[in-house]
């Protein structure tokens, strides 16, 4: 699954452990999310977008176009 997860995450400045906390999920699941190893469930992938501040299409452009956080 192509996302953005890791670019948006640097440019919040946000760590994985950081980012892992706020959207309450492991530190290696987010890092398996991050290359594409793993396809979040749209609730995960929604508080994902929510702690980065953005919204589901603007992390994961292709799958969830038209859903709305």
């Amino acid at each position: 699954m192509k996302n953005r997860i890791r670019e948006l995450r640097k440019s919040k400045r946000l760590t994985t452990v950081e980012l892992a906390n706020i959207a309450e999920i492991s530190q290696s699941y987010l890092s398996e999310l991050e290359q594409g190893l793993k396809t979040p469930t749209i609730p995960i992938a929604r508080r994902i977008a929510k702690a980065l501040g953005c919204e589901l299409n603007d992390v994961f452009p292709e799958e969830y176009e038209h859903s709305k956080v």
